[in-house]
């Protein structure tokens, strides 16, 4: 993003990816340490009217980070500094309306919209002008991605169905389903933020299943490049065949949308709380855990500050929510490096 970042925080980053790059080619089996390196934060500036109430997604394309936000149906266009450039869309289930945008994706000129309240892909262009929309046969969709290099359509992830994606034409039409849920009969409280998708930089799919720890790496074909399964010991995943038994768990995991981040993929993690006498300590405990773009765990168990929804080199992005000590919105975009040192 050179219009967001220094020259020299640029060359910086540039070396750092180098640095990555010659550490896994040349210390095959080396341990690492990892952490997050809060890097800045981009104040988000909202005319005082403008409401920022569940914004589940960030993109960012040509200098400027595209933001739905399911409570208002729309989406926040923002230049790299944080202003505010437009907003697209008002509630509704006609041409241009939106109803509860969660996940969005940008191809040239085009934006793609997955509405989960209408079940539905608009697709406008980035100035919010209509060009088509797309039924989403899907029990609920919660992310999108675009062929950015093929063009051959996009996939959008299911957070309740029967299969857990499905590649489409750009036409709407199903063009191969993914790997089938092992039941639809308990409906879990899905992490709805950010959906379960992304993209590397080379153009393949990052895939959560959500409820269960088996991230995969896609090509548009639908052929599995990687797998990236771990049980760390903080991970309670749930029980998805017994209802009762399920009811009987005070906290499981939920594995969020995994991001590239340099040569490495960062698999997130989140605890959701099934019951109410859980201790208070224990109710937002968030990890995350490393791997190499293999699928060699590689650490495990890390605490996660923020649930991030976009990468860019190694760079990550989320929007924290909370309130500034005069207890008005702190609308921002924070923005951390994962850093990787070779033991």
């Amino acid at each position: 993003m050179p219009n967001l970042l220094t020259r020299e925080f640029v060359m910086l980053k540039w070396l750092t990816a180098v640095l990555f790059a010659a550490l896994l080619s040349g210390c095959g089996e080396k341990e690492y340490d990892f952490s997050l390196r809060h890097v800045r934060d981009i104040p988000l500036e909202l005319p005082s009217e403008t409401f920022l109430g569940q914004p589940f997604d960030i993109t960012y394309s040509d200098g400027v980070f595209y933001i739905p936000d399911r409570s208002t149906h729309q989406v926040l266009c923002f230049d790299s500094t944080g202003h505010l450039l437009r907003r697209i869309g008002t509630k509704g289930p006609g041409p241009g309306e939106l109803l509860q945008p969660v996940s969005v994706a940008v191809l040239g000129d085009t934006l793609a919209v997955l509405e989960a309240g209408g079940r539905r892909l608009s697709l406008l262009t980035v100035r919010g002008e209509f060009l088509a929309s797309f039924p989403i046969s899907l029990g609920f969709p919660t992310g999108v991605e675009l062929d950015r290099v093929h063009r051959s359509g996009f996939i959008i992830s299911d957070g309740l169905g029967f299969n857990h994606y499905a590649f489409f034409d750009w036409d709407g039409t199903i063009r191969k389903k993914g790997q089938e849920a092992q039941t639809t009969a308990i409906t879990l409280p899905v992490q709805l933020a950010g959906g379960s998708l992304s993209l590397t930089a080379g153009n393949e799919v990052l895939y959560s299943p959500v409820r269960e720890y088996t991230v995969v790496k896609l090509n548009w074909q639908g052929d599995t490049l990687a797998v990236y399964a771990a049980s760390p010991e903080n991970y309670i995943p749930p029980a998805l065949h017994s209802g009762d038994a399920l009811r009987q768990q005070s906290m499981i995991s939920l594995v969020t949308v995994p991001l590239a981040a340099g040569p490495f993929v960062v698999v997130q993690r989140i605890q959701k709380v099934m019951k109410q006498d859980v201790p208070p300590q224990l109710k937002s405990q968030s990890y995350f855990d490393v791997f190499s773009a293999s699928g060699t765990l590689l650490k495990a168990g890390l605490p996660l500050p923020h649930s991030f929804f976009y990468s860019e080199g190694s760079l990550l992005y989320a929007i924290p929510s909370g309130a500034t000590d005069a207890d008005e919105p702190d609308y921002r975009i924070a923005v951390y490096e994962l850093v990787a040192t070779a033991k």
